[in-house]
């Protein structure tokens, strides 16, 4: 997986770099995630990468659908395309969001959790991670009662794990040793 973040980087700074010379960072992240949305579907999907399919088709279609806002992102398209690189855009996409985030000084985090989260509560993990990261925090609730109680808290690559099933996994992994 390192490795198609390291092949997707380049096209996602380069992408970054020019929507914010533009100020259309917002648009840029609309249309990507529209890509994404779009290179998944199931008719498209066997598409991607197709030597019979002919060379930028899936990029005109693509930017037919999700690039109508963006001056260029139909050029962008075609480059993936041309380069055999449309696989790639869910990471393209990913690392573009986290230079986005990093120069808006906000972050996404996904806390998942085994009950309901009441907003009192919510409001609290909130500010405890903007003060902790010193940054905008946006965060979303997904349950998961395979969790068992606790929560599970992702912010980009960090982790922080307080789930009963994360800990019962913890103490098996020492029990084995």
């Amino acid at each position: 997986m390192a490795e198609r973040s390291t092949i997707a980087r380049p096209y996602a700074n380069a992408a970054f770099r020019y929507a914010r010379a533009g100020g259309q960072q917002q648009q840029w992240s609309e249309m990507l995630a529209n890509c994404v949305a779009i290179a998944a579907d199931g008719q498209v999907r066997p598409l991607l990468g197709n030597p019979r399919v002919p060379s930028g088709s899936v990029s005109t279609l693509m930017a037919e659908i999700a690039a109508a806002d963006v001056d260029e992102g139909s050029n962008f398209l075609r480059l993936l395309d041309d380069e055999g690189r449309l696989g790639l855009l869910p990471e393209i996409a990913e690392l573009f969001e986290q230079l986005r985030q990093a120069e808006e000084n906000s972050v996404d985090v996904l806390i998942e959790s085994a009950q309901a989260i009441g907003t009192p509560q919510l409001e609290l993990i909130q500010k405890s991670l903007a003060r902790r990261l010193q940054c905008e925090v946006a965060v979303s609730v997904e349950l998961d009662e395979s969790l068992l109680g606790g929560a599970v808290i992702r912010m980009g690559d960090q982790v922080i794990d307080g789930s009963v099933r994360g800990r019962l996994q913890q103490l098996a992994a020492t029990l084995q040793r």
